[in-house]
Parts: structure tokens; C-alpha cells; sequence
């Protein structure tokens, strides 16, 4: 993972957060350096409902449980508002860039798992993957 800097605004996928929230390695040190306001991320409502809905359905995760994780999610990342009612129709990868265009981010994490490296070619934001 390179250094983000103290003031860098950072838009992260999904999957930074379960990979942070759940397994540890590069994206727990990411949401460790959030909660020390040593960083700052965004996301925006639609990517934290796809997240609620992974822990949920695909994790069996208890509605509490994944309501507790929301709420940290909220509490150590800016939520931005969804691009307009045609969120739902936006995939991930237009969402996130979208969000990381509109928020003024330095970066755009993702994972290497992630098919959202990709955007790397074409975005305006830089796109790292952390493993």
C-alpha cells in the first residue's frame, strides 16, 4: 500500500472495507488510519447498503451485527450522497468513481481482488490496489 498523507481524501470499494473490517493486512491499517484521523475516506449511501446487504446475506451476519458495522463505517468515513436517482443504475466501478470525482479524492483503494483496478486506465483519480 503506498503512504497516503495526512490530508489525503481517500474513496474506497466495498471490498476495503470487508477486507479491513474482517481479515486485516493493508485495508485494516487504511480504516485504522481513518479512526486516527491520520486519513480521511468517502463513500456514498449506495456503496454502504451493498455492504450491509454482502454482511447480511452473503455473510450471515445478524441485522445487528451488520448495523453495528454500518455505523462505524459511518462514523470514520465522509458518506457522500448517491449521484442522483440514478444510482441504482450505476455499476460499481461508475459509482465509486463517480463519488471519488464529485468528493475532490486524491485516490480510489481498491482491492486486488477487485475488478475495479481497472479503472486505473481511465480514471481521472489515481487508482491503488492494496493487497
Amino acid at each position: 500500500m503506498s503512504d497516503p498523507a495526512l490530508t489525503d481524501l481517500i474513496a474506497v470499494d466495498t471490498g476495503v472495507w470487508l477486507e479491513g473490517l474482517l481479515f486485516g493486512g493493508s485495508a485494516e491499517e487504511l480504516v485504522r488510519m481513518a479512526v486516527a484521523e491520520q486519513i480521511r475516506l468517502v463513500t456514498c449511501e449506495a456503496l454502504i447498503l451493498e455492504l450491509e446487504t454482502i454482511l447480511r446475506r452473503r455473510l450471515a451476519f445478524s441485522e445487528a451485527a451488520a448495523q453495528a458495522v454500518v455505523e462505524f463505517v459511518r462514523d470514520c468515513a465522509e458518506v457522500r450522497p448517491d449521484p442522483g436517482p440514478a444510482a441504482g443504475a450505476l455499476d460499481r466501478r461508475a459509482l465509486l468513481l463517480n463519488v471519488a470525482e464529485r468528493s475532490g479524492a486524491d485516490a480510489i483503494f481498491t482491492t486486488d481482488r477487485s475488478r475495479l483496478h481497472r479503472l486505473g486506465r481511465s480514471s481521472s483519480v489515481p487508482v491503488v490496489s492494496i493487497v
